[in-house]
């Protein structure tokens, strides 16, 4: 089986596309000095450097439930839970958004992070899993 970069390599504009994304992985605060640097070594120009940026923002903001399902309407309150929560993964309040709204749309009137929190209280309890089973049946 073939690694991600494996895969993404099979293509030149995919694995351009892949370095600009592991660019922004690994470097949280980075300056011009460091994106000459990086397109430097990886023969990308600065413009095309740029392309490959705001191709990953589009596609990341319009991807996802919320967009798939023509941005239904949210529960104001799950969703400032959910951009609470989701700051796990990001310390950006729109990226935090982001997240929330397709995890918000993936059912209708969703109650997504009102069953999250019950279930990560019952974990913390260390409520057995066969137990909360049992009550699906």
């Amino acid at each position: 089986m073939k690694t991600l970069l494996e895969f993404m390599e099979q293509n030149e504009e995919d694995s351009k596309m892949y370095k600009v994304f592991k660019f922004f992985l690994n470097t949280s605060n980075y300056d011009e000095k460091q994106i000459e640097e990086f397109t430097k070594k990886n023969k990308i120009k600065k413009e095309e450097f740029d392309e490959k940026c705001y191709n990953l923002l589009s596609k990341f903001l319009n991807s996802g439930e919320w967009n798939r399902k023509n941005r239904p309407k949210i529960d104001e309150e799950e969703l400032m839970m959910g951009i609470e929560i989701e700051y796990e993964h990001s310390d950006n309040v729109l990226i935090a958004e982001k997240i929330s709204l397709d995890h918000l749309s993936e059912m209708t009137d969703s109650k997504y992070y009102s069953y999250l929190i019950l279930m990560e209280k019952l974990m913390e309890e260390k409520v057995p899993l066969e137990k909360i089973e049992k009550l699906l049946e």
